[in-house]
């Protein structure tokens, strides 16, 4: 078996120490991660370690099946995150863009953008779609600018091709979702390097209705069947780029990014994501 370093929430804590009995590293616990429900395996370290610090070894076989009731993941790394930033915020009716609203002192693109390059272990670049006239403030040596486009897919087609060849997976990201956690930005990468595209989303609470004319209702949608979608949405970098040549093609009108993979015929897996979400 190959062993495989990843990064999972931490359950629980319990410490055994050689005072107390225990050896303080060479016992095991089985613990079960909340956002992937996989099952790992954890070594008791000599000491005890911050959050921050706590690594997981799985083992398990090169082809990622389950061996010895220990479940594996694939192991994420160089993520390209394309940062829409380029909307003008029409509905919000502010006096200002929403991503250039400020939230606790710094603008929401801010939060956003720190939120991803500080992860430097999982994600390698990030592509920033912005004007030009913003992008002074927002400079550093991980990020590359691309230009908006008129529609959503059109922004989002020019920041991939930003993306460097040796990006496995990329992530789009509306700018103006900066609460977004860090546990639901792995879940979803993830997903999305098992099973080739993946999207947050949450269970529809609202009652959804069809009308033909906008004046009466023709029928109730079963909303045991809708998901509220969010971001991000995350597509392998070679998929999301046959996915565009089909788009661009047939010239076809896509809403979300991981409609360009349905378009294809591709499955999409689901990530449940969180019902707080800012705008």
């Amino acid at each position: 078996m190959n062993s495989v370093v990843c990064w999972v929430p931490v359950v629980a804590w319990p410490w055994s120490s050689p005072q107390s009995g225990g050896s303080g590293f060479d016992r095991r616990l089985v613990l079960e991660s909340w956002s992937s429900h996989a099952r790992v395996q954890w070594v008791y370290p000599k000491r005890r370690l911050p959050r921050s610090e706590l690594k997981v070894t799985v083992l398990c076989s090169a082809e990622g099946s389950q061996e010895d009731g220990v479940s594996s993941r694939p192991l994420v790394q160089n993520v390209a995150v394309v940062l829409l930033a380029g909307g003008v915020g029409k509905r919000m009716k502010a006096d200002r863009p929403k991503q250039f609203l400020e939230l606790g002192g710094k603008t929401v693109l801010r939060r956003s953008l720190e939120l991803f390059l500080g992860m430097p272990d999982v994600v390698s670049e990030v592509v920033l779609v912005l004007e030009e006239n913003a992008r002074k403030e927002y400079s550093h040596p991980r990020v590359i600018f691309a230009s908006p486009g008129r529609e959503r897919q059109d922004s989002v087609y020019n920041g991939l091709q930003q993306v460097s060849g040796q990006a496995s997976l990329v992530a789009v990201h509306d700018s103006a979702r900066p609460l977004v956690t860090r546990e639901k930005i792995m879940d979803v990468l993830t997903d999305a390097a098992q099973f080739g595209a993946a999207v947050l989303g949450v269970p529809s609470k609202a009652t959804i209705k069809e009308s033909e004319d906008g004046k009466f209702v023709l029928r109730t949608i079963d909303r045991s069947r809708l998901w509220e979608i969010q971001t991000p949405q995350v597509i392998q970098r070679a998929l999301l780029q046959r996915g565009f040549d089909k788009v661009n093609e047939e010239k076809l009108v896509v809403t979300d990014d991981v409609s360009i993979v349905e378009h294809l015929g591709e499955p999409v897996r689901i990530t449940m994501g969180r019902y707080f979400v800012l705008f």
